[in-house]
């Protein structure tokens, strides 16, 4: 009788332990899936980082090289508008020359 008890009470020590280390063996998976899926989660927000700095950049490139193009426009409009007026000085010497021909000569 009492080594009965005793086989009984290991039997339900043991099948405590077993379901304590599978409840253990629970717990560290879902703690593992959690780290993983965190890790997934981090990755995903390093490489989203990285795509906005890559456009940040590009985004500034792209200002620089427009204000190159309007500082470009602005001088090529000065060039024509001196050549415009060389053009109007031209135009007005040459229909003046006959009369001022006539005057001097």
């Amino acid at each position: 009788m009492v080594r009965e008890k005793v086989e009984e009470r290991a039997r339900g020590e043991s099948e405590r332990n077993n379901l304590e280390a599978d409840l253990g063996n629970e717990v560290r998976d879902y703690i593992a899936r959690l780290s993983s899926k965190k890790t997934k989660e981090n990755e995903q927000l390093y490489k989203a980082e990285q795509r906005h700095q890559i456009m940040a950049d590009q985004v500034a490139a792209m200002k620089s090289q427009m204000r190159t193009k309007y500082d470009q426009i602005s001088a090529l409009t000065a060039q024509v508008a001196t050549l415009t007026k060389s053009i109007e000085t031209l135009t007005t010497t040459i229909t003046c020359l006959p009369v001022m021909q006539a005057a001097g000569g």
